[in-house]
């Protein structure tokens, strides 16, 4: 019987042991990150899902050299980027050797700013999940579906003061959330 319901460590325990269920943990809870971040500093959607791919392919090939002390999210994140500037690099030769010198922005400012980006998107998503249910409903209609509090309150049955009240609800949530975030972020730069 396949365990499913792993934590971090067993699941790294069960990659090493060359346990597919341990790979499939990780690629549940990394793949959308790390596609996220390879589309942002890639532009090519297909081009991302093909790295990260790749990722996963070379983490269950040097499953046996993995040790319990490393980060396997730092480790697929390392192995994402440095493949994606490695494409970025190549796309680059490509346009010098058609074009001449064209300026192509692979610093590792604009990487940085890419995992940054990631990052918080992914803790503000994590904050959304983490509200209460109406007011994340209220909050996805109204700032993702770009309802009217009208609109709103007619689909859920609630009044428009109601949707209002869970709106601002809500955002005062998600700000709490991710203050430690923000502040990090503005130390960090």
């Amino acid at each position: 019987m396949l365990k499913t319901n792993f934590n971090t460590e067993e699941a790294l325990q069960a990659l090493i042991r060359g346990r597919e269920e341990g790979l499939h943990f990780f690629f549940d809870n990394y793949y959308s990150y790390l596609n996220f971040f390879a589309q942002k500093l890639l532009h090519d959607p297909l081009l991302a899902e093909e790295i990260v791919a790749d990722a996963f392919i070379k983490l269950w090939e040097k499953r046996q050299e993995l040790s319990m002390e490393g980060s396997i999210k730092s480790l697929l994140s390392t192995m994402v980027r440095n493949n994606c500037i490695n494409q970025l690099q190549k796309a680059k030769r490509m346009r010098i050797g058609e074009k001449g010198l064209e300026n192509l922005d692979t610093t590792e400012q604009s990487v940085l700013h890419t995992i940054v980006e990631t990052e918080t998107v992914k803790q503000i998503i994590h904050a959304l999940n983490a509200l209460p249910p109406k007011c994340r409903q209220v909050f996805t209609l109204f700032f993702l579906h770009g309802k009217s509090y009208k609109e709103i309150a007619d689909e859920l049955q609630l009044s428009p003061h109601t949707v209002r009240n869970q709106k601002l609800r809500a955002v005062r949530l998600i700000k709490k959330m991710i203050a430690p975030l923000c502040l990090l972020l503005l130390h960090s730069f």
